[in-house]
């Protein structure tokens, strides 16, 4: 089976405020990143990592991992978001989850390319009805990465938690953050670690009960912080 990587897309990968309010809190002379990207009245900001981890994820990996998105923010927002931060990975969703409740069914006719997003859904809000959905994957082959655990005690093992990033409470934080690089080695540890059961049916909850996604990323900003000074 493929590994199944849910990642919530709100203060997990980026944030989206709208531009007045961005205007005031990122302009030059507050001495805090730009927006990454700016469309019908909002501002994307994107976590540090973005590029790596979309070229670790759907790009190394992309055969062997399924990128599911869910995210808070309406349709349209929700989308406006996900097309900016995915680029043109974004046909290579396997699902993004919005909450407008408006289904639309297949694939998605407002994708193209050869790997079309095969769902922009409303009901995707929790991994059994995933795995109800999709018959090629289960709670053995799933992590949801998220700053908030799971609603259902069942599937508390498959969380892996993130830090919350809210670039409006704290944005002097951008070159201190290192979940989303974190996250690219964890998913890496991940894939070689199903290579070592081999053949027998993986089971990624043994590998996430033993591992941190925050003592990597502390790791990793300590050895940065390091290299800075020496």
């Amino acid at each position: 089976k493929k590994l199944m990587v849910v990642v919530e897309l709100e203060n997990t990968l980026l944030q989206v405020v709208k531009s007045g309010s961005a205007t005031k809190l990122f302009g030059s002379s507050s001495g805090v990143r730009n927006p990454d990207f700016s469309k019908e009245g909002y501002n994307v900001h994107y976590r540090r990592g973005r590029e790596e981890f979309l070229d670790t994820l759907l790009n190394k990996h992309k055969d062997k991992a399924y990128v599911g998105v869910w995210t808070s923010l309406d349709r349209n927002v929700g989308l406006l978001a996900a097309r900016a931060y995915f680029g043109p990975y974004f046909d290579k969703l396997f699902f993004l989850n919005t909450t407008q409740r408006t289904a639309v069914k297949g694939p998605s006719t407002e994708t193209t390319g050869a790997f079309p997003i095969q769902k922009v859904e409303q009901d995707l809000q929790e991994p059994e009805i995933i795995f109800e959905r999709f018959s090629d994957i289960n709670e053995k082959s799933t992590i949801v990465v998220s700053p908030f655990k799971n609603q259902l005690k069942q599937f508390e093992p498959n969380d892996v938690p993130i830090g919350f990033w809210d670039v409006e409470k704290r944005p002097q934080t951008y070159n201190d953050d290192f979940y989303i690089p974190a996250l690219n080695y964890y998913i890496t540890g991940i894939l070689q670690y199903a290579k070592t059961t081999k053949g027998a049916e993986f089971d990624v909850r043994a590998f996430s009960t033993r591992m941190s996604l925050d003592n990597m990323q502390k790791r990793l900003r300590d050895s940065s912080q390091f290299s800075t000074v020496a």
